[in-house]
């Protein structure tokens, strides 16, 4: 895919998105060094702006600066795949219970989006589905500083996700959980809701962690 900045400002910031998502989806392997002059030809814009993008992505935790050597993408570590898996159940379910009960109309979207995430292909078309169903779920939440921690979460939990879906198409299928939440919503029962969020967030660790730490294991013996 690819991806061009345009003559907008702020520039720095258009190519903090396009670098993001370059890492998210792999373009940008984990653990490998950014060429800024290859990126900066590519994106069509100075070294300027690109090390201010670069500089943003470092404090969202996409991009870590080696010393010496230059900005890398951040490696996949079982600790922090470990770590954002245990923030979401917390995090979701507040933006849910701080957004309150969803009306009727809400709830039949929120259905509709379960039932496109259960329709959904494997692979990004049901990552994409899944993080649609979790927004809508706690659309109502006004709060933007949650939400923005939440975002953050969900764009580096899709890392892991697409690389596993590269690696091998696999990944836990959470549809009976996602009605769990819908049946709590349709019966105004707003902490129901919020503990089968919490539920569906925890569904699917273990496997995902197995593959990383294979992965990771088969990396060092290359290494």
């Amino acid at each position: 895919m690819q991806y061009t900045v345009t003559r907008a400002d702020p520039i720095s910031k258009q190519a903090a998105s396009a670098i993001r998502s370059l890492i998210i989806e792999g373009a940008i392997p984990d653990g490998s060094r950014i060429n800024e002059v290859h990126l900066s030809k590519s994106l069509g814009i100075s070294r300027t702006p690109l090390r201010e993008g670069l500089g943003h992505l470092v404090a969202e935790h996409f991009v870590e600066v080696i010393p010496r050597r230059g900005f890398f993408a951040r490696e996949f570590t079982t600790e922090e795949f470990s770590n954002l898996y245990d923030v979401r159940p917390i995090l979701d379910p507040q933006a849910l219970l701080l957004g309150e009960q969803p009306n009727e109309a809400e709830i039949d979207r929120i259905e509709k989006a379960n039932q496109a995430f259960l329709d959904a292909e494997a692979g990004p078309a049901m990552i994409d589905a899944d993080e649609h169903f979790h927004r809508l779920v706690w659309g109502r939440c006004s709060n933007t500083v949650l939400l923005d921690i939440i975002e953050n979460m969900m764009a580096r939990t899709r890392r892991y996700e697409l690389a596993l879906f590269r690696e091998t198409p696999r990944l836990p299928v959470a549809g009976d959980e996602h009605a769990q939440i819908i049946k709590a919503l349709r019966e105004q029962d707003l902490a129901g809701a919020a503990q089968a969020l919490h539920q569906n967030l925890t569904t699917g660790k273990e496997p995902i962690l197995d593959w990383l730490s294979s992965r990771l294991d088969q990396k060092k013996e290359n290494s």
